[in-house]
């Protein structure tokens, strides 16, 4: 199926409620929508989407921006807005701007700029630096790091980037007791 340069549309990577959201939104609107994902949920199966894509590995790689690429180029996707909806996909997007933008319309910032909200170590530091109240928060990398702590229970357990964590363990954060 190609779709004609002169109606631009999206492309929707993911495809989860966040997606299905977006899709219908721009569906009601006249403006078609296509995803790609490693697993169909939601979105998928929204009659707002017009074509689908499932990708067989990480959202993440080379592999996958040589995909999406090609996706844009052999389906006629010049100037759809990307949309990357899910927290990897955003990385992703963030590192990959110079490549993606000759294809796409980025609504995503390049990694100098996403950085600062995917990585809570530096959340935190610029809300410390404009005196924006954040938790109280620890940055131990082995256990002798974590003796002498005065920690506050329950406390949570959850990493500074937290895609990968995620993905493993179905949690974003882990509730830590001190019994």
């Amino acid at each position: 199926m190609r779709q004609p340069k002169s109606k631009p549309g999206a492309v929707v990577l993911g495809s989860d409620f966040k997606a299905l959201g977006v899709v219908r939104s721009l569906g009601k609107r006249g403006i078609p929508s296509v995803v790609i994902d490693n697993q169909p949920r939601s979105a998928w199966f929204s009659r707002y989407v017009t074509k689908r894509f499932k990708w067989n590995g990480e959202m993440d790689d080379d592999a996958f921006l040589h995909f999406l690429l090609s996706v844009g180029k052999v389906y006629q996707l010049d100037q759809w807005m990307l949309f990357p909806l899910q927290d990897e996909v955003v990385e992703f997007v963030a590192r990959n701007t110079s490549q993606l933008s000759q294809v796409f319309q980025l609504v995503t910032q390049d990694w100098d700029t996403v950085q600062w909200v995917c990585d809570k170590r530096l959340t935190y530091r610029m809300a410390q630096n404009i005196g924006i109240p954040y938790p109280q928060t620890w940055y131990p990398t082995n256990e002798r790091d974590l003796q002498g702590l005065e920690i506050t229970y329950p406390a949570i357990l959850k990493p500074a980037n937290s895609i990968k964590f995620q993905h493993a363990t179905h949690l974003k954060a882990i509730t830590v007791h001190n019994d």
